[in-house]
C-alpha cells in the first residue's frame, strides 16, 4: 500500500473542492447506470468539502435554500462518518440540483442531538412535487446521537431534482444528500417479479419461481447451528388454497436428508437459479408464528454465493424475529471485514404487540449505497457504505436472490421449550420486487 503525506492529502483536497457541486451534477448524466459504476453526487451542508470514512469528498452546500447552517454539538454515533453530520441545515426549505433526465436514488442524511424530544422536529419531504417521505421525525425513528436517512427514488425530466421540506412541527433539517444514477428511462417500471401463492391447498411453491435448500446446512450461505431439518414435503411447505402459502415449523423424529435425524423439520425456499435482482423494493405481506425458538426470516443472499461463498457474497436481511422477543423486528446487513471475518450490522423495531398478532408488510429498499428495511411502510434500518466504513465492505451492489424460511433455535436464537406451541406456521401472502 503506497502512503501519502499530509501535505499531499491537504493539496488534494483543495483541488476535489475547486471541483463544483454543478460539475459533479453534469457527471451525473456522462455515465451510464451499471451497479456500482453508477455516477453519484454527494453534497454536503457544509462550507467546505467533507471527506468521509472512505476518502469520498462531499461537496460543499451550494443547492439548499432556506434556514441556517449550523454546527452540531456533539459526534453522531452508530457511523464510520461522523463528518457527515457535524453540519446540518436548520430550517430548510428547499433544495435544487442539476442532473440531467434520468431516475435517481436520492439517500438524505440527518441527526438529532442528544436530547431531542420526539415530535418537536417532524416534516415531509417532496420530491419533483411528489411526497416521498411523509412524518419524518428522527428523533423517535433513532435513539439519541444515531443517524437517520431518508431513502427514495424519482424520475426526473427536466433536468433538475428539485426537493421540498414541509415543517409539520418545529424547523426541518439534513446533514447530507447523496444522488446516484439508477436509469437513463424516467419510466416507472412497477412490479417486477411477484408471488401471489394462489392455487389449491396442498399444493408446493411454484417450481419456477423457487427452489428448497434441504438438510441441516453446512453449505455456503446457510446454517446457523439450527435444530431442524430442512426439507421439501408438503407437510412444511404448500399453498393452504386461501391464497397464502405455509411454511411450518414442526416437532417430529424425522430422518431428512443424507440421512440426518432431528427432532424437528421446517422449510426453506428461495429464488436462486430462478429469479435475481440487482435494486428495487422487495416486499412480502406474512403473519409469523410465534413461540420460544421460532425464528422466521425473510431475508436475501448474493446470487454468487456458491462461488465465492459468504460473507464474500452478502448478506441482508429483510426481517428476522426471534420468538423469545416477539415485539422487535430485527433488520440486518452480513459481510466481510478486516481479513474477510464477517460482520453484522443490526437495528430493530419495537411493536406494541406481538409481530404474531397480524400479518405484517416487511420490505427493503435497496438503490445504489443505501439499503433500507421498513415495515408496514415505516423505516427502522438503514445502512450506507459511509456509515459502515472502511472496515466493513460493501459487498450490496450485484445480483441477490431471496429466501423464506422458519428456524428452529440456532446462534442467536434459543432453543424452544415444551410450551413452544407446534406446529408453527409462517404464512406468506405474497412476494413482490418493484424497481
Amino acid at each position: 500500500m503506497a502512503l501519502t503525506s499530509t501535505r499531499a492529502l491537504r493539496r488534494r483536497g483543495a483541488q476535489l473542492g475547486a471541483l463544483t457541486a454543478c460539475a459533479a451534477a453534469t457527471a451525473l448524466t456522462a455515465l451510464a447506470p451499471a451497479g456500482a459504476t453508477a455516477a453519484t453526487l454527494r453534497l454536503s451542508t457544509s462550507q467546505h468539502p467533507v471527506r468521509d470514512a472512505l476518502r469520498k469528498t462531499w461537496a460543499p452546500d451550494r443547492f439548499t435554500f432556506g434556514g441556517r447552517l449550523e454546527r452540531r454539538t456533539g459526534d453522531v454515533e452508530s457511523t464510520a462518518s461522523p463528518q457527515l453530520y457535524r453540519t446540518h441545515r436548520v430550517g430548510i426549505r428547499s433544495a435544487s440540483v442539476p442532473v440531467g433526465a434520468a431516475t435517481y436514488a436520492v439517500t438524505i442524511y440527518l441527526a438529532e442531538d442528544r436530547g431531542a424530544l420526539p415530535g418537536a422536529r417532524v416534516f415531509d419531504v417532496l420530491a419533483e412535487g411528489v411526497p416521498v417521505a411523509t412524518g419524518v421525525d428522527s428523533a423517535a425513528a433513532t435513539t439519541d446521537g444515531k443517524p437517520d436517512h431518508i431513502v427514495f427514488t424519482t424520475p426526473v425530466t427536466d433536468g433538475r431534482l428539485t426537493l421540498r421540506f414541509v415543517a409539520r412541527s418545529g424547523e426541518p433539517q439534513i446533514s447530507a444528500i447523496k444522488i446516484t444514477t439508477m436509469r437513463r428511462s424516467t419510466t416507472p417500471v412497477g412490479v417486477r417479479w411477484r408471488d401471489e401463492f394462489d392455487g389449491p391447498a396442498g399444493h408446493g411453491p411454484s417450481s419456477a419461481r423457487w427452489a428448497f435448500d434441504r438438510g441441516v446446512g453446512g453449505s455456503p450461505g446457510w446454517g446457523n447451528d439450527e435444530l431442524e431439518t430442512y426439507t421439501d414435503r408438503p407437510e412444511n411447505v404448500a399453498l393452504d388454497g386461501n391464497g397464502s402459502l405455509a411454511i411450518t415449523a414442526r416437532r417430529e423424529h424425522f430422518r431428512g436428508h443424507r440421512g440426518v435425524v432431528r427432532d424437528y423439520t421446517s422449510a426453506r425456499i428461495k429464488t436462486q437459479k430462478r429469479y435475481w435482482f440487482t435494486y428495487g423494493e422487495a416486499a412480502a405481506r406474512i403473519r409469523v408464528p410465534e413461540g420460544e425458538g421460532i425464528w422466521p426470516a425473510f431475508w436475501a443472499v448474493g446470487e454468487n454465493v456458491y462461488d465465492i461463498g459468504w460473507p464474500a457474497s452478502g448478506e441482508f436481511d429483510i426481517f428476522e424475529i426471534l420468538e423469545s422477543d416477539p415485539l422487535s423486528v430485527w433488520g440486518s446487513v452480513h459481510g466481510p471485514g478486516r481479513k474477510d471475518r464477517p460482520y453484522a450490522a443490526s437495528r430493530r423495531i419495537r411493536l406494541g404487540q406481538s409481530a404474531a398478532s397480524d400479518f405484517h408488510v416487511y420490505s427493503a429498499l435497496w438503490v445504489p449505497g443505501a439499503l433500507q428495511m421498513r415495515l408496514d411502510g415505516v423505516r427502522y434500518a438503514t445502512y450506507t457504505p459511509e456509515d459502515l466504513g472502511p472496515r466493513r465492505r460493501w459487498v450490496y451492489d450485484h445480483p441477490f436472490h431471496l429466501i423464506l424460511n422458519v428456524a428452529v433455535g440456532g446462534e442467536g436464537s434459543t432453543p424452544p421449550t415444551a410450551a413452544t406451541p407446534f406446529p408453527a406456521t409462517m404464512l406468506v401472502d405474497w412476494v413482490r420486487v418493484s424497481k
